[in-house]
């Protein structure tokens, strides 16, 4: 993909009234339905698991059709097939940056796999500081540090 079509994808751009570009944007998202979007599914545990669960093995792009998908899913859950809400909630999603939403959950995912791993690494450091030259390694594993 190219740089400047990814860029735009990530930060969304707007024509001011003088024809100059401008970057639009929303507590730090491209806009307000991004910014919604991410933040109901980061405040309800099991649809933030959901999301991150759907995220393995894909790439940002792939995950983030899937996140449109799901969210196309859910407005369908709710049955506004047609209509005044239908039209609304549709506009909506259009308008939400899918791709950004899934770069965020990978770089989650990617920050939690760094964080666990240091701490099994100080974890060992602890334990083996803690081992005795006459206890067994064994011992030193099983016990709580």
């Amino acid at each position: 993909m190219d740089t400047e079509v990814r860029r735009q994808i990530i930060v969304g751009f707007d024509k001011n009234e003088k024809g100059r570009t401008t970057i639009m944007g929303y507590n730090g998202w491209t806009n307000w339905e991004t910014w919604n979007f991410k933040l109901w599914i980061d405040n309800d545990e099991d649809t933030y698991r959901k999301a991150l669960n759907m995220a393995r093995g894909k790439d940002a792009y792939q995950f983030s059709l899937a996140l449109e998908n799901w969210a196309d899913n859910m407005l369908g859950e709710l049955g506004f097939d047609f209509g005044f809400f239908a039209d609304v909630c549709n506009t909506s999603i259009k308008e939400v940056n899918f791709y950004e939403v899934a770069e965020s959950y990978l770089l989650e995912i990617e920050n939690e796999v760094i964080e666990e791993v240091y701490r099994m690494k100080m974890c060992k450091k602890v334990k083996l500081s803690k081992l005795s030259p006459d206890e067994p390694l064994t011992t030193v594993m099983s016990k709580d540090v």
